[in-house]
């Protein structure tokens, strides 16, 4: 499978290195490329692509200030033109954990009607889940809760609302010609593309 991971940036060098390196792990079969969207206005230093990674890497020059969801969008387009199979959207500041590529892939195996899949929200540095990922996305699963209460946690639960910060969708089922409404300039483009 080919995924691309689109990361948009702006004014956060130390956090996109860091990104970078936990994504730089084998893969297995899947090949996965880097899309970071540039839109800030002093420019990511092009050292950041010489690395040698285990993907390709990509830095996109959008316009300074374009905001989150037309970041996204930028890459989203790089993925549909490249004919990806899978989109992963990353914030700049996240931390992909051993497997999160393959296990977001492998999830879609949950479910036909599986759109998106989401991971859990964790904070390595102090080893719990994050509060606002627990407020507002896990409580829409009290199952999951029930579930891992009782020790018997299933690897997929639903909800119908989902952050923009980490997400992954099927591109081939994905209707829309754009990713995020270009309307918001910088949140809430999460709410409304759950409500699509």
């Amino acid at each position: 499978m080919r995924i691309a991971v689109v990361i948009p940036y702006y004014k956060g060098v130390r956090f996109i290195r860091s990104l970078l390196r936990s994504l730089d792990t084998p893969s297995g079969s899947h090949q996965i490329s880097v899309f970071i969207i540039d839109n800030c206005p002093l420019r990511l230093d092009p050292e950041i692509s010489r690395g040698s990674f285990h993907f390709d890497l990509h830095v996109i020059e959008g316009k300074p200030c374009i905001g989150y969801g037309k970041a996204c969008n930028l890459g989203f387009t790089a993925a549909k033109n490249g004919s990806f199979d899978y989109l992963l959207i990353m914030n700049q500041d996240g931390f992909a954990g051993p497997g999160l590529v393959s296990g977001l892939v492998d999830s879609f195996n949950y479910s036909r009607d599986m759109t998106v899949a989401v991971p859990m929200e964790y904070n390595y540095v102090s080893g719990k889940l994050h509060s606002f990922f627990v407020q507002y996305y896990v409580s829409q699963c009290p199952d999951m809760i029930t579930d891992s209460i009782l020790g018997k946690p299933h690897s997929c639960y639903t909800i119908t609302r989902f952050p923009g910060s980490c997400f992954m969708l099927k591109l081939e089922e994905y209707p829309f010609e754009y990713l995020f409404d270009p309307a918001f300039h910088m949140y809430f483009e999460d709410e409304e593309l759950s409500d699509r």
